[in-house]
């Protein structure tokens, strides 16, 4: 996954009462793998662009064991059921939100590498 024209956009969707993991593989313009070394991958999702996190992710803290896993040119999104559940309308049938993926590089640049939907469904 490349990301030098902007944030690429990827829409997910987590089951309500499951955990959800999925990594995402990133590399360069010219196809050469992405190098994380010395940079700091936040994740976040939101009610709305915009808002204050409602949940965020990141190497070195974690909400109820909620993680991101950076290694070489991928990054592993895990969010656990207990955080899902604890989103606001947790309780309806179905959530929409929307997440980022941010990387800020060692002189202190940041920008978000992917954004899209978080849409959470019951499970199946």
């Amino acid at each position: 996954m490349s990301c030098a024209n902007g944030p690429a956009r990827v829409n997910i969707t987590v089951y309500r009462g499951q955990d959800y993991r999925e990594a995402f593989i990133f590399t360069e313009s010219d196809g050469t793998a992405r190098d994380f070394t010395g940079c700091t991958v936040t994740g976040f999702i939101r009610d709305e662009a915009g808002d204050a996190a409602d949940l965020s992710l990141s190497e070195t803290a974690t909400a109820n064991g909620s993680i991101l896993t950076v290694t070489d040119n991928e990054v592993e999104v895990y969010i656990n059921d207990a955080d899902i559940t604890a989103l606001p309308g947790s309780g309806e049938d179905t959530g929409e939100f929307v997440w980022s993926l941010w990387v800020e590089e060692p002189g202190g640049d940041d920008a978000p590498e992917l954004t899209g939907a978080l849409t959470v469904v019951p499970a199946v």
